[in-house]
């Protein structure tokens, strides 16, 4: 209780500081805190009425669909809700740590093309003329940032493009006045999610620094099943020695 009190006055104290003298702080407070109320409510109408317009298709169809982008900001945004339901438990993104596994056939790792359902739908949301879609952009990417792990790998290390989608979202539905998201060294580019294709040693994999995935296709720490090079967005079986004599590669 007593790191609530501390916090609220906190957050009194900068909100004071940030507002002009002759505006009232709590009675700005407040109508900033109901307008971001009634905007990520309304974000539930929204939500409901995409799902029920998803094209055809499974959900690697519609995940390819998105990264061609050649359908309007509704059917992209459609097909990424109905990616989000699909991927997420309970359509969830905060449990994005429990997304596990490929689309075999493709062998695409989920936990990625799961956060690519999150930030290609909220690109899309953001594009569309309705006043309720960048509260269902910022309600889906908040849920994201909730995860420990999906902070790390896909905010921290965000593409420039994430970056850019977020400064956006902020100025379309505004945070919290003390909201904000991680922030890092920018690192690759959308799509994150790749179907797996070449070998790499696992020595060459971490001296360049990729990111090893688990055999669910999890990020992982130390080493994986696979190596995920985001700044040439492929992913690659990890090989566990390198042969004398024989150098192993990989397509740029």
């Amino acid at each position: 209780m007593r790191w609530r009190i501390e916090w609220i006055g906190i957050a009194l104290l900068i909100f004071k500081l940030a507002v002009p003298a002759s505006a009232g702080p709590l009675e700005e407070w407040a109508a900033a805190i109901d307008a971001r109320d009634r905007g990520m409510a309304s974000a539930a109408s929204l939500r409901a009425e995409l799902a029920g317009q998803a094209g055809e298709g499974s959900p690697v169809e519609r995940w390819r669909r998105l990264l061609r982008g050649d359908e309007s900001p509704e059917a992209r945004a459609a097909d990424a809700v109905a990616l989000v339901d699909a991927l997420f438990p309970a359509g969830d993104p905060a449990r994005w740590e429990e997304v596990k596994g490929f689309w075999r056939a493709a062998e695409v790792p989920l936990p990625l093309a799961a956060l690519d359902a999150v930030f290609y739908g909220a690109k899309a949301l953001l594009s569309m003329q309705d006043g309720r879609a960048p509260w269902l952009a910022r309600v889906l990417v908040e849920a994201l940032a909730a995860s420990d792990r999906a902070r790390t790998v896909a905010f921290r290390a965000a593409p420039e493009e994430v970056r850019e989608l977020l400064e956006e979202l902020s100025l379309k539905a505004p945070p919290p006045p003390t909201g904000g998201w991680p922030s890092g060294k920018p690192l690759g580019r959308l799509p994150l999610a790749h179907g797996v294709s070449g070998w790499v040693t696992e020595t060459r994999a971490t001296m360049e620094g990729m990111t090893f995935l688990n055999a669910a296709g999890v990020p992982v720490g130390g080493t994986g099943v696979y190596a995920w090079d985001r700044e040439r967005g492929r992913i690659y079986r990890v090989l566990d020695s390198e042969p004398r004599r024989i150098w192993l590669f990989y397509d740029d």
